[in-house]
C-alpha cells in the first residue's frame, strides 16, 4: 500500500487474505467474518434437522459459528459452537448469485447438473431472507427425496464464481460486500 489509506483499497482474493485485511484495518468490524452458515430465517427452507445447539444426535455434518474455516467443520459428532445439520444425500449442488435481493446466476458446482433447482423456492428462499447482506451467495441442493433446499449462503468475499461473470456487476457486488463488511459493528 504506497499511500497507506486502507479506505482505498477493496481486497480480493483468499478467505485469509481478506481476512488478515480487515482485522489489521478494521479489528471493530472483525463481526463480519463470522459465517453465515444457514440463516434461522431459512430453517424453513432446510428440509433437514438444523441447529444452532448441538441436540441433533448421532453423527452430523457441522460447520463453526465462529471461523469460516474451522478444522472441524465437517462430518462428525455435534459440537458447541457449531451449526448442527442432519446428514442429507445431496445428488445436486447450485450456488446462486444475489446481490440486492436480486438473483443474477445460478450455476451447478457440484452432482448431477440435469437435476435442477425449483427457481420458485429459491425466490422464496430469497425474499424470506431479510436480514441478508447486500451482496451474496446461497448454496442450494437437490435430490430426488426432498427437492430443492438450502445448504448454506456466504457474504461476497472469497467464493466460486462457477461461470459467473457480469463483468459490470462483479466489481460493484466486491465494493459493496467490502463497505458493508468493513462497517460491521
Amino acid at each position: 500500500m504506497k499511500d497507506n489509506n486502507p479506505d482505498r483499497y477493496i481486497p480480493i482474493g483468499s478467505v485469509e487474505f481478506v481476512s488478515e485485511y480487515l482485522n489489521k484495518f478494521y479489528p471493530s468490524s472483525s463481526k463480519a467474518l463470522l459465517p453465515i452458515n444457514v440463516p434461522t430465517s431459512l430453517f424453513k427452507f432446510c428440509k433437514r434437522k438444523i441447529s444452532n445447539s448441538p441436540d441433533i444426535e448421532g453423527i452430523v455434518f457441522r460447520k463453526s459459528n465462529l471461523k469460516i474455516k474451522h478444522p472441524d467443520n465437517g462430518i462428525g459428532p455435534a459440537l458447541p459452537g457449531f451449526q448442527i445439520s442432519e446428514l442429507v444425500r445431496i445428488e445436486s449442488e447450485w450456488r446462486v448469485f444475489i446481490f440486492h435481493k436480486e438473483i443474477l446466476y445460478i450455476a451447478n458446482y457440484s452432482g448431477d447438473p440435469l437435476l435442477f433447482p425449483d427457481s420458485l423456492e429459491i425466490k422464496k428462499m430469497v425474499q424470506e431472507y431479510n436480514d441478508s447482506p447486500v451482496a451474496y451467495t446461497l448454496d442450494v441442493g437437490v435430490s430426488q427425496e426432498r427437492g430443492t433446499f438450502v445448504i448454506e449462503c456466504h457474504r461476497f468475499f472469497s467464493c466460486g464464481l462457477y461461470g459467473f461473470s457480469d463483468h459490470a456487476k462483479i466489481p460493484k457486488m466486491f465494493s459493496q460486500c467490502w463497505y458493508e463488511m468493513k462497517n460491521i459493528k
